[in-house]
């Protein structure tokens, strides 16, 4: 998949060969590799995905299909809806591909026992998925706050929270920098990055709390030249 997409113009991106200016420590580190990724327009990703997926036997895919509800099967628990596919506006039904490959482990202990292996699931996606999830609505809603109060004409500062205080002092500690590119790329929750040892004392004992001004004009300078 990586060859097909950089065969379609996408390219490798590397955070860490590309450190702030700001970071004083600049030498590479073991497993700096973690953070190489590759990157691309939404539309070229989307075409080469569906592209190779549309190779493999069995699956279709289709694209401007509206989905108008959902298909129900069997429930495994008693009260609980099983959801066994959607319908699309055409009337037609359709079983969404298997999810078994993300956990195959699951799905191989609980062979023969559905309401054990719905239990199981659910309980795996709410330990590894639901706190990344529920991080992100934290921050949009913080983020809406930032946007409402700017375009209200309102002062508005950020928390001082240990996660604003980390994205703050990380351009200028390397292994903040670090610590901060995991829980950006998903590659661990925020809270389990910050209960390291000597990250939380780094962030305590640094003398930058507030972030950076991203680069680009600021709210009043877009709006002068968005009317010019």
């Amino acid at each position: 998949m990586t060859d097909r997409l950089l065969a379609a113009g996408c390219a490798w991106v590397d955070p860490v060969g590309w450190l702030p200016p700001s970071l004083p420590d600049r030498r590479p580190r073991p497993g700096d590799e973690a953070f190489r990724f590759v990157t691309g327009r939404r539309p070229v990703i989307e075409s080469v995905i569906a592209a190779a997926a549309q190779e493999q036997p069995g699956v279709t895919v289709r694209r401007g299909v509206r989905v108008t509800g959902l298909v129900g099967g069997p429930s495994a628990i008693p009260g609980v809806p099983h959801v066994a596919g959607v319908r699309t506006a055409g009337g037609e039904d359709c079983a969404p591909t298997s999810w078994s490959t993300r956990w195959a482990a699951v799905v191989r202990g609980y062979l023969g026992d559905p309401a054990g292996f719905a239990r199981a699931w659910d309980e795996g996606t709410e330990r590894t998925v639901a706190p990344f999830y529920r991080n992100q609505i934290r921050a949009d809603r913080a983020r809406l706050a930032e946007m409402t109060a700017l375009r209200e004409g309102r002062t508005w500062s950020p928390t001082g929270s240990i996660m604003n205080r980390l994205a703050a002092a990380a351009f200028y500690d390397a292994d903040l920098f670090r610590a901060l590119l995991e829980t950006v790329m998903c590659l661990a929750l925020p809270q389990a990055v910050i209960e390291r040892p000597g990250i939380r004392d780094k962030v305590d004992q640094s003398d930058h709390h507030v972030s950076r001004p991203a680069p680009g004009p600021d709210r009043r300078e877009l709006l002068q030249l968005l009317a010019a």
